[in-house]
């Protein structure tokens, strides 16, 4: 179930914090990094490195700011945002932040942001997509991407092909319902006007040519799913205004990212890295 909060970030979704909350004791993660300016250092786990965006922070973790950075973490448990200015120097607990010497953390209720969903050591590694490493398939079928999940019920579909050809595209609805077969002479289709999907079920679709080389038949295949009517309408209502701060767009991202929203998450890290190109993270992610 999705846990958001209404337009303006006025409420905070409490299960949701605690769903968060109690993942994170688990994994031994407390917190993330939401927003990294300058130079910083985090020191967890024994080793000392770069402080980057989305670190996952845990218990005893220390953070080291100079003069000129600055940084935003989430600790989960307090359900709130610390802003830390340097010089400063602070500790990472369970239950909050703990000033070592410097400037103390500006600290904002999460009760005015989305809280996200919780992170897993899968998230983020496995949003780096290695597509240049492979060799190259006679079709790519490139949007919607092969597992992802959608908001848009009248989706762009578009592929690529070794060869210029005419092809079928055969789309399908896994549970029944629509069944659409068509040829398409190009490398993308939208359905007819007055056709659209349906909320909350899966799609598989198909483009397939034959080789005016060598008359073998080419294809590929892939799955895709809609969210449901609520999911998508609370999404869209907790998207944040350009106004707000990276923050915000970050925990919108990872939320997007955490449920396979693919394409909305690639576009909110691309306006994330456009704002701020200091943080490499988001850049990798918006490719």
């Amino acid at each position: 179930m999705l846990c958001v909060l209404k337009r303006g970030f006025a409420a905070v979704c409490l299960s949701c914090v605690a769903t968060l909350a109690a993942f994170a004791a688990d994994s031994n993660v407390v917190g993330m990094v939401l927003d990294v300016q300058g130079p910083a250092q985090v020191t967890q786990n024994g080793t000392t490195g770069r402080l980057q965006l989305l670190t996952n922070l845990t218990p005893q973790a220390r953070l080291q700011l100079p003069v000129g950075s600055k940084a935003s973490l989430t600790i989960y448990a307090t359900r709130s945002v610390y802003r830390l200015t340097g010089p400063t120097v602070v500790d990472v607990t369970k239950d909050g932040i703990q000033l070592v010497q410097g400037q103390p953390p500006e600290v904002k209720a999460m009760g005015e942001k989305l809280v996200a969903a919780a992170q897993s050591d899968n998230l983020i590694p496995g949003a780096y997509r290695m597509r240049n490493l492979r060799i190259a398939p006679q079709v790519v079928l490139t949007s919607p991407e092969n597992g992802t999940m959608l908001l848009d019920t009248r989706p762009k579909f578009t592929w690529e092909a070794a060869e210029p050809a005419e092809v079928t595209l055969t789309l399908q609805a896994e549970s029944g319902g629509l069944s659409y077969n068509t040829r398409v002479d190009g490398n993308g289709w939208t359905l007819p006007e007055g056709i659209q999907l349906e909320y909350g079920k899966t799609y598989e679709w198909k483009v397939a040519y034959v080789s005016p080389a060598s008359g073998e038949t080419r294809s590929a295949t892939g799955k895709f799913s809609l969210a449901t009517r609520s999911d998508a309408l609370q999404l869209r209502a907790i998207k944040p205004e350009e106004t707000d701060p990276i923050e915000d767009w970050v925990f919108y991202a990872v939320m997007l990212q955490q449920r396979q929203i693919r394409a909305e998450a690639r576009s909110a890290w691309k306006r994330i890295a456009a704002e701020r190109p200091d943080l490499e993270r988001a850049a990798d992610l918006a490719r």
